[in-house]
């Protein structure tokens, strides 16, 4: 790979280290989980590892632009699961009753949100119909937008006495041969243009967040890294 591939890689990386938000180092103990549906494989692992730690589990996703990966994802390597005209919460739930023998009982759906904001708000609307007002929430994303969800979430429930702790199951990596690591979670196009659509929802959003999320301080030096990558890929920079 040559230098000018290794700079793109390195700016690249630097963008994913930033969006990956990770409070703690491993799933940690807290009142409930909220688990936002999404394609990587990797993802339903991290979930199940910290189902086992927290007396509840919530599962947020509909049917928005990650379902038709998602269900790929589950018919190569979960072919018994169902996933044809289901929410992405029903799909994860049956993986991780079915497949990694999660305990029914604590799990919670919401299937209504179609995409990171409505996550939040619908989660929230879950729980308050079951009664439950949890203090510590660990939250499961993407790590290419676990901290939209995270600022996300925090709008949602703007007000009210909880803390979330933010878990990204890993921190993609582009390799200077031009593998991305850990292999498996998304083609690189996929990846590139998840990477580059978050910056500007970040800053877009603004100061107040539009309402949508709370707001988010990007380091200029992301800011940076980000538009160097769009100049070298320009097509990927919506999705």
């Amino acid at each position: 790979m040559g230098e000018d591939c290794e700079n793109v890689a390195r700016e690249i990386n630097f963008i994913a280290d930033f969006l990956a938000r990770r409070d703690v180092d491993e799933p940690i103990r807290a009142d409930a989980v909220i688990a936002c549906a999404c394609a990587p494989p990797l993802v339903l692992d991290a979930v199940r590892e910290a189902s086992l730690l927290s007396p509840l589990l919530l599962i947020s996703g509909g049917i928005g632009h990650s379902t038709e990966s998602l269900k790929q994802r589950v018919r190569e390597r979960f072919p018994s699961i169902p996933v044809e005209y289901r929410a992405e919460a029903e799909i994860y739930r049956d993986v991780l009753t079915g497949e990694f023998g999660v305990d029914l009982s604590k799990i919670l759906l919401e299937n209504r949100s179609t995409n990171c904001g409505e996550n939040a708000w619908e989660s929230q609307r879950a729980l308050d119909r079951n009664g439950v007002s949890p203090q510590s929430i660990l939250l499961i994303q993407d790590p290419t937008m676990q901290r939209r969800s995270h600022a996300s979430f925090e709008r949602a429930w703007r007000g009210r006495d909880v803390r979330f702790i933010s878990f990204a199951p890993f921190t993609p990596r582009l390799e200077n041969d031009g593998t991305l690591e850990p292999r498996g979670q998304w083609s690189f196009s996929r990846f590139l243009s998840l990477l580059l659509g978050e910056i500007p929802r970040l800053r877009d959003y603004g100061p107040a967040g539009r309402d949508f999320i709370e707001h988010v301080d990007v380091p200029e030096r992301v800011i940076e890294a980000h538009n160097r990558v769009k100049e070298k890929f320009p097509d990927f920079s919506q999705r």
